[in-house]
């Protein structure tokens, strides 16, 4: 029997076979079919002129062109203060770890009590991020601890949260004596918070360009809530200065918005 190539195989001897890379126009501006395109009716804000394809947003429920501003999320923290070089057996408990101060240690997470409120203040610090000199310091086996690490100036230990963000509020400290404290009384950290958009979240693509006047206050343009676009195609307030900005743009955004951000996309078929 002979096997005739087909599909314009080169091997001969083999059945027709061939790949073949499908490489999509770097112009296409839908680059999915999923989510479907959707558009609604939206107040423009007026004195303004906005082209086709522009990413926007609401501000005071009226169309503008979206900004990037975020405010960057911060870490908890707060200080624990040495008025004194602490008595034997008192303890400080930073995210559910005790850590005890001792005259003579003998196991782990047991802290030296220093010659002054600095150096035990020192020691203690060494303790919550396993650093400076184990054995001496504070006792071998001790572990950084898993939710926060800490700094000392003097005899005040600042203790942070590992990650930003405002679940580092509830991270649970207290102490046991009477030549320490945390500031204001503190049972757990604070400050800790998420990061925030303060611009101007996106939230579609304008379909067609509009310029409104001063008293414009009544005019509606149609604006595309969901669908797969070609982040190159949009326009972009010069705040978007990065792939990344523009891939994440849409993250979070109040429905009905389901817009995906995708550059073209070749592949292969066999």
């Amino acid at each position: 029997m002979t096997i005739t190539p087909e599909n314009r195989d080169l091997t001969a001897g083999l059945a027709g076979q061939r790949n073949e890379t499908i490489s999509p126009s770097p112009d296409s501006f839908l680059t999915g079919d999923e989510p479907a395109l959707v558009t609604t009716d939206e107040l423009l804000a007026p004195s303004q002129t906005l082209v086709a394809r522009t990413v926007v947003g609401f501000d005071g429920g009226k169309i503008v062109p979206a900004r990037y501003a975020v405010n960057a999320a911060a870490k908890a923290s707060k200080d624990i203060v040495f008025s004194g070089t602490g008595t034997d057996g008192d303890t400080v408990t930073i995210a559910g770890v005790v850590y005890i101060l001792k005259d003579a240690p003998a196991a782990a997470y047991d802290v030296q009590i220093g010659a002054s409120a600095a150096v035990t203040a020192v020691n203690l610090n060494a303790a919550i991020n396993a650093s400076g000199t184990e054995g001496t310091e504070y006792f071998t086996g001790t572990l950084a601890n898993p939710a926060a690490v800490s700094t000392v100036d003097t005899a005040t230990v600042t203790v942070t949260a590992r990650a930003a963000g405002a679940n580092g509020n509830l991270i649970a400290v207290a102490e046991d004596s009477i030549q320490a404290a945390w500031a204001g009384g503190a049972t757990a950290l604070s400050g800790g918070a998420d990061a925030a958009w303060i611009g101007v979240r996106p939230i579609g693509i304008l379909v067609y360009a509009h310029t409104t006047g001063g008293s414009d206050t009544t005019v509606r343009a149609a604006v595309y809530r969901a669908g797969v676009f070609n982040p190159a195609l949009l326009v972009w307030d010069a705040s978007f200065d990065s792939d990344e900005k523009k891939r994440l743009a849409f993250e979070g955004a109040p429905a009905p918005t389901n817009i995906i951000i995708r550059k073209p996309q070749a592949f292969t078929t066999s």
